[in-house]
């Protein structure tokens, strides 16, 4: 204690003795504590931070979207996390989505604070939000923050690809069969979406696949199977997405997935002369029986004519008949 004591004497004594050096240390001070007070002072923007789609069934598409009631997003702009900033105009951007593309959305402002309202909506929704906020503050004119629409994994599909559940409770578990003809290539989709980007895993029969395995390759979260044959179709391709995210703003993260088996059917690379002789015997009938059919109707008309001949005929006999008996 005593050793200190004399070491902040010294530094006074210097200080004392050199009036330039004191000065530069007082600048230094002074500029520090009004940093510190700007920081303080400077406005930020709080809200809500998350709220969450709330997906009952794992399957969506363009056709028929899945739909869900959310609440709403809000920010504001403070300086001390009490009051709030007057507020001169407000957006909503949404940076990440399942469809990839910033969208916009113009914000509602009451009592000097940001409102984005869902409503019913679709899966599109969900995503990464920035909110914008102009204050009227010199310093800081504009002030932004992150919130988040929270969604589990789902699979969204078009029109030509079928899912079936695999029983009535499992709402996030579904299958599908895809057709390829033997010796090709199998694209087998995962068309997974979600916020946080699920990730994805693929598994046979339940053992995870390993990318050293020249047979599968993953591109895009697709399985492309090379130089499929029949013992293929014995397997079970299993897509499996996950992602992780809290229901509640301060509760524990939770982990939420969803499923989807691919079964391969393979037929021959000659597969396609079946249906080829079938429409080639159809095109042959059809000719026979338009052939058939005018081929009848020609003698249906040469029949008629002759009976036409045989009445005239008879009709002059008869005449020539009256003729000669007068």
């Amino acid at each position: 204690m005593l050793l200190r004591k004399i070491h902040i004497l010294s530094i006074l004594d210097v200080l004392f003795c050199y009036p330039t050096l004191r000065s530069i240390l007082f600048s230094f001070l002074l500029f520090s504590a009004i940093s510190i007070q700007q920081t303080i002072q400077q406005p930020f923007a709080q809200g809500n931070l998350a709220i969450v789609f709330d997906a009952k069934l794992g399957r969506t598409s363009d056709q028929q979207p899945l739909h869900a009631n959310l609440t709403e997003l809000w920010c504001q702009a403070t300086e001390t996390g009490e009051e709030r900033l007057p507020v001169k105009s407000a957006k909503f951007m949404q940076v990440s989505n399942p469809t990839g593309h910033v969208r916009m959305h113009k914000a509602e402002v009451i009592h000097n604070r940001a409102h984005l309202h869902f409503g019913r909506t679709t899966p599109s929704a969900a995503g990464k939000y920035k909110c914008e906020i102009m204050v009227d503050s010199p310093s800081t004119p504009y002030v932004t923050g992150n919130l988040f629409v929270y969604m589990r994994p789902i699979f969204h599909v078009n029109s030509s690809t079928k899912l079936d559940q695999v029983n009535e409770s499992a709402h996030f578990h579904f299958t599908s069969t895809t057709k390829v003809i033997r010796g090709n290539t199998a694209i087998l989709v995962c068309p997974a979406i979600g916020y946080p980007v699920p990730k994805v895993e693929w598994f046979k029969d339940n053992e995870p696949l390993w990318k050293s395995d020249e047979k599968y390759v993953v591109m895009e979260n697709d399985l492309h199977v090379r130089e499929v044959d029949d013992p293929d179709t014995v397997s079970t391709y299993s897509c499996r997405a996950r992602n992780r995210f809290p229901m509640e703003v301060d509760g524990p993260e939770e982990e939420y997935e969803a499923i989807l088996d691919h079964h391969l059917k393979v037929s021959s690379s000659l597969a396609w002369l079946t249906p080829l002789i079938v429409i080639v015997i159809l095109l042959i009938l059809l000719f026979i029986t338009i052939y058939t059919c005018a081929w009848f109707k020609r003698y249906r008309y040469a029949q008629y004519n002759v009976a036409q001949k045989e009445k005239c005929l008879r009709k002059a006999e008869e005449q020539n008949g009256d003729f000669e008996d007068e």
